[in-house]
């Protein structure tokens, strides 16, 4: 197929896309409404309170120069072992406490800063981008589950296979991260200020973003073309994480902790487009992206079968 008609077959596609979307945005007026709306209370109810200030922090640790020390204290570890420098392991760290889009925020912002290579940002984000213990404890443990047991072991499991991808993508030496150089700090006033701005923003693009999922998952539900029971459920997940992952509540475990595994791992196409919006305005390329997304939820879902065969979960 030349490039022509891929061209032409990919906007035919879009345009069909769009021309069902509003059809169907007509058809069902209220549905797409109660969506919309159960996706604000998702975004300004869980997701302002628990991302803002993670956002503001991890700003300020990289402005302030704090996220550069802290690589350099954990680099003669995650350094050998994911092959990063100083800011790409404190990137993964930040990336692990703080929850999506936390480290794609983190790498995109430490790029823009000088602080790693183009290479080694576009490394980090098959790796560094992960779901926080807050998250993975709380909502998946305590909230679908109700077992402390199930959110521990999803969160062994999910850094786990972090690092195991970031080992897979381990490209050489840590040495290509612009010569460990400390990119330039501000004062704590100014760059206060300017993470709290730069927070605000990325976080109305979020919310954004989650309605938009919600709708559009509500309108395939409602016209037939999402399927019911597990399936249904892991594809929900599959575009938008915490409605799927909240939809496998009473399922029996063995089904439906892997299944909380994979979607906790691969992130959803709502994070993944949260993740973007950092990555493409810093001129990052996402191939790598979302090929470690998928083997993360991949190898999460397998050693999380594993492991339930062994201790009977």
């Amino acid at each position: 197929m030349t490039n022509a008609k891929r061209r032409l077959f990919s906007d035919t596609l879009l345009y069909t896309g769009l021309i069902l979307s509003v059809l169907a945005l007509i058809a069902f007026p209220r549905e797409s409404a109660a969506a919309a709306r159960n996706g604000l209370k998702l975004g300004t109810g869980v997701l302002l309170p628990s991302l803002f200030p993670f956002f503001v922090i991890s700003s300020l640790m990289i402005g302030t120069g704090a996220a550069y020390r802290l690589g350099k204290v954990l680099s003669p570890f995650l350094g050998r072992l994911l092959g990063t420098g100083n800011a790409g392991s404190s990137a993964f760290v930040i990336g692990l406490l703080g929850g999506y889009p936390m480290g794609a925020k983190t790498v995109a912002e430490l790029y823009e800063k000088g602080s790693v290579s183009k290479s080694e940002a576009e490394r980090l984000l098959a790796f560094a981008n992960n779901s926080g213990p807050a998250f993975i404890l709380g909502a998946c443990g305590g909230g679908v589950f109700e077992s402390a047991r199930a959110g521990f072991l999803l969160l062994f499991v999910h850094v786990l296979s972090a690092v195991i991808v970031g080992i897979m993508f381990r490209g050489g030496s840590h040495t290509d991260s612009v010569k460990t150089v400390p990119a330039e700090s501000y004062p704590f006033p100014a760059a206060f200020v300017k993470a709290v701005k730069n927070s605000v923003r990325s976080i109305f693009d979020i919310c954004g973003l989650i309605i938009f999922f919600e709708v559009m998952s509500a309108l395939l539900e409602k016209t037939g073309l999402l399927p019911g029971g597990i399936v249904g459920t892991v594809l929900r997940g599959v575009m938008e994480l915490t409605s799927g992952i909240t939809g496998l509540a009473g399922i029996d475990h063995i089904i439906s902790l892997p299944a909380a595994a994979f979607l906790s791992g691969w992130g959803g196409l709502c994070v993944h487009c949260q993740a973007l919006s950092f990555a493409l305005a810093s001129g990052l390329k996402t191939g790598r992206y979302f090929a470690g997304k998928l083997l993360h939820g991949i190898i999460a879902a397998a050693l999380t079968i594993m492991i339930c065969l062994i201790i009977k979960c």
